[in-house]
């Protein structure tokens, strides 16, 4: 098999130079054409084996493009991984549980007879019938055995689960105690493992709240014996894993970086991956001349494993960023900067980042931060920012923002934070739908309950095509917009935030009283009534207005007819840590990162930006569906007939699909624009600590959903919230 596949290579690359011993490129992003992204690679010769869904591709160090070697059938591209297990071929489809070998022909894989695989009895056994698990995240062939890797979640819990299964007759097993994320080739017939209990790594409160750890895998007894600490910063995703037997070396991806180590000991930070971890199936594999491979969405990455050329800065960033965004930043600084990002911060709260910087950490060069997580005020106050005033690029920058957005950002003469992204949850409504109806938009709680209720006693019957509100979890999206007024309230009028408060609790009591069983057990409302581009709709009301298609307004309410419908913002910013080593390369990746602002995000950010926005990708496809339009009208005005009546209607469906297309012409429309403005003209952004606030969301949420699910009463609720309320005040004191 492999003599085959090395010849269908030599064969494509024939107008290629030899290229065994040649000095490769060290960096090297090569993107596919199939947008589903790479689902396998594999090693061959100085190059790789690239299967994506479209096909199987060839690429050889040192040329900047890939090859197609086959053009896959459907059949083909329903194969979720390619796996090479010395010369024999083998493709995995894992929701058929099927494990088929398969020769490479001219033109086509030739399959054998399909092994099966019991993979869904061996998962039920694992997790039970309740958990939710999607495609293996690795599957491996070693020493005879198929293992597959899967990680799903169990109510609300993330798990993890080990398959192996023979290759000579399928039987199977699930290796019990095992949480294992990925796995790799080792020494001595074994495997090396990344093992880590997410539930308890997860969960401050675990009694064994551990580390991943590196762990050799024995699969002749089925033991595992540790190593030692990872060394790495984990998140939960893909993760890949190589072991070099040469240099006695693992290589590991985490958080959008590349590690490096002997087995046992601290890892160090090797290379960049900038497109977030690995994803495909022989996600890390380790390439002659020194260079490593790997496959991040629809991505190719090699990256070299010697030594950073000279003594290149080398930055800590940590916190929740805009992922493409990051990596643009990333690849714009490469050669210059080397950043390692990662989107779990050390600091989970104001009380982890106040202690850590207390203890001069520098863990973190950059840290992200969110207005209504930390006190940013207290942070800008206490000495835990670097000054940013010497740079012009940012100070120019944040003079653009909205004037509440600089307040954050200085300290009097200082510039110590750097807002980069900013988010409301507000809620969103069709106006087609209540002019189509002929009612007005609710404007308070009160008339929001209103509505609902009569919809619920009046309405179903008479309009059983349509619902007011997502019918999921009613109680829930009341409870959540109860909370949200009356908090936007206080933010507003500057009244201290109690949950003992009257206001507070004649809310909670309205939403409470609200019957909506009629519009739930209405299944006839599930028809798409109004059509926005790509996007169909059932309800008036969804959440994140500020993402939904052109066709909502934001939904915003009162907490009584005389207040003003407020609306919050949570505001991201950068900081820069005064104990970093590296301030001028914390100062540069800002300046790159804010440089690179996509024009959308920009939009919510700066006042001023009022034109609409084309997408530059659309360049290339736009005329072609231009001229197509033009050529299928000339077809219409020519026909005569039946033909004329056949060429009009694949005219019109065309113009449907056309103006689908037309929808993501623009990054920034005037609708878009308009809405921003609209929130912008009526919002706050949300200040931790503040005595307009209550607690965090997430604390808020744990106890909400608990009164919303009838777990606990109003009273609970209220008492349990004020007291936790108080605790966190004395605690900011």
């Amino acid at each position: 098999m492999r003599k085959q596949m090395t010849a269908l290579l030599l064969a494509a690359m024939l107008a290629l130079h030899a290229l065994v011993g040649a000095k490769a490129a060290v960096s090297l992003e090569l993107v596919m054409e199939d947008a589903s992204g790479i689902r396998s690679v594999m090693p061959e010769g100085d190059g790789l084996m690239i299967h994506t869904r479209r096909g199987l591709y060839a690429w050889q160090a040192g040329e900047e493009d890939a090859r197609q070697l086959l053009a896959f059938d459907e059949s083909d591209a329903a194969l979720d991984a390619l796996l090479m297990d010395g010369d024999v071929l083998w493709g995995l489809m894992a929701e058929q549980q099927q494990l088929i070998p398969l020769t490479l022909g001219e033109k086509s894989l030739q399959r054998g007879a399909p092994i099966p695989l019991g993979i869904a009895a061996l998962l039920r056994e694992a997790v039970g019938e309740d958990g939710v698990f999607g495609l293996p995240g690795q599957a491996l062939i070693f020493a005879g055995r198929l293992y597959l890797i899967y990680r799903g979640m169990q109510e609300d819990r993330p798990v993890s689960a080990m398959l192996s299964f023979s290759l000579a007759d399928g039987a199977g097993k699930w290796h019990r105690d095992m949480p294992i994320q990925c796995l790799a080739p080792y020494r001595d017939g074994q495997l090396l493992a990344l093992v880590l209990d997410e539930a308890a790594y997860f969960n401050p409160e675990a009694p064994q709240h551990r580390a991943p750890m590196l762990t050799v895998y024995d699969p002749a007894d089925d033991s595992l014996h540790e190593l030692g600490p990872a060394g790495v910063d984990y998140r939960r995703h893909a993760h890949g894993m190589a072991y070099d037997p040469r240099t006695d070396t693992v290589y590991l991806t985490s958080g959008g970086s590349v590690y490096s180590g002997r087995p046992g000991e601290k890892m160090a930070l090797l290379a960049d991956a900038p497109r977030g971890d690995v994803t495909a199936v022989g996600r890390l594999v380790l390439l002659p001349h020194g260079r490593i491979a790997m496959a991040a969405g629809n991505t190719l990455l090699v990256r070299g494993t010697g030594p950073a050329e000279g003594e290149m800065p080398r930055l800590k960033v940590f916190g929740e960023m805009a992922g493409p965004q990051l990596w643009s930043a990333v690849e714009a600084l490469r050669g210059q900067i080397m950043v390692q990002a990662n989107e779990i911060s050390p600091y989970r709260d104001m009380k982890d980042l106040a202690e850590a910087l207390l203890l001069g950490d520098n863990s973190a060069d950059v840290y992200c931060l969110n207005s209504a997580q930390f006190d940013l005020a207290a942070i800008r106050r206490k000495g835990y920012c670097a000054d940013l005033s010497e740079s012009p690029a940012l100070t120019n920058y944040v003079a653009t923002l909205y004037p509440q957005m600089q307040e954050l950002a200085w300290e009097g003469d200082r510039l110590l934070m750097i807002p980069y992204q900013t988010f409301s949850e507000t809620l969103a409504y069709h106006p087609a739908y209540f002019e189509a109806l002929g009612l007005p938009v609710p404007n308070t709680f009160d008339a929001l309950c209103d509505l609902i209720q009569t919809w619920n006693d009046e309405y179903t019957d008479i309009w059983p095509d349509y619902r007011p509100i997502p019918t999921g979890d009613p109680m829930q999206l009341l409870a959540r917009l109860a909370m949200a007024v009356y908090t936007n309230h206080c933010a507003n009028t500057g009244e201290a935030f109690s949950y003992q408060s009257p206001r507070l609790r004649s809310l909670l009591e309205r939403a409470q009283a609200v019957r909506y069983d009629n519009i739930q057990g209405n299944t006839q409302a599930s028809r798409n009534l109004i059509e926005d581009g790509y996007y169909s709709f059932d309800p008036w009301m969804l959440s994140s207005g500020l993402d939904q298609p052109e066709s909502t307004l934001p939904f915003v309410v009162a907490i009584d007819d005389g207040a003003p419908a407020v609306v919050e913002q949570d505001l991201y910013l950068f900081a820069v840590n005064p104990r970093s080593a590296n301030l001028p390369a914390a100062i540069r990746f800002l300046e790159t990162y804010i440089g690179l602002l996509k024009p959308d995000t920009l939009t919510k950010l700066n006042p001023s930006l009022r034109e609409t926005v084309i997408n530059p990708d659309t360049e290339s496809w736009w005329p072609n569906l231009l001229a197509r339009r033009d050529k299928m009208q000339q077809a219409v005005d020519a026909a005569q007939g039946a033909e004329k009546t056949e060429a009009q209607a694949n005219l019109d469906s065309f113009l449907i699909e056309m103006a689908q297309w037309e929808a993501q012409r623009y990054l920034v429309t005037e609708q878009g624009i308009a809405r921003y403005r609209a929130l912008h003209d009526n919002s706050y952004v949300r200040s931790y600590g503040s005595l307009a606030m209550g607690l965090p969301q997430k604390d808020t949420m744990s106890l909400l959903l608990r009164f919303a699910w009838g777990q606990m009463t109003l009273d609970e609720f209220l008492g349990e919230a004020e007291q936790r309320l108080r605790l966190m005040r004395l605690e900011s004191r």
